[in-house]
């Protein structure tokens, strides 16, 4: 079983490797059949499901040709009912090709199983994360 010390830990490393854009260094921290759900019912570019290691590194890939980006440390991680773990915090853009800069607070709910992300539910709106996580705004 994973402590919420630990899956903050773990949450702090894949997002340097991110911010690095070290994406061998942050699939270590995902089992190789981890599923990417991304920014379901937004409505975003990127939004959809991604599977494997391979389906990761494409959408990384694609968000990085389309945005600079850096996570900041998150603001909050909290253990769920059920095992899972809620992220809130905020990260910073810049438009690649307009450099227009945004700053946006996503929320995140992440399955972990032998210490490694089996499910990533990732969204730009922290109203659609607590959802998914089952708690109220």
């Amino acid at each position: 079983m994973t402590s919420v010390e630990e899956a903050a830990e773990l949450g702090r490393e894949v997002l340097a490797a991110v911010n690095n854009r070290d994406w061998d260094a942050a699939l270590r921290f995902y089992a190789a059949d981890a599923v990417w759900e991304h920014n379901l019912g937004l409505g975003s570019p990127a939004e959809g499901v991604y599977r494997g290691h391979s389906g990761l590194r494409r959408l990384w890939l694609t968000v990085g040709e389309a945005w600079q980006f850096h996570f900041d440390e998150p603001d909050e991680v909290r253990e769920l009912e059920d095992g899972r773990f809620l992220t809130l915090g905020t990260f910073h853009i810049t438009g690649a090709s307009s450099g227009a800069p945004a700053e946006t607070r996503y929320g995140m709910v992440a399955t972990l199983d032998e210490g490694r992300i089996v499910r990533h539910q990732f969204f730009n709106d922290r109203s659609m994360a607590l959802a998914a996580a089952g708690l109220p705004e």
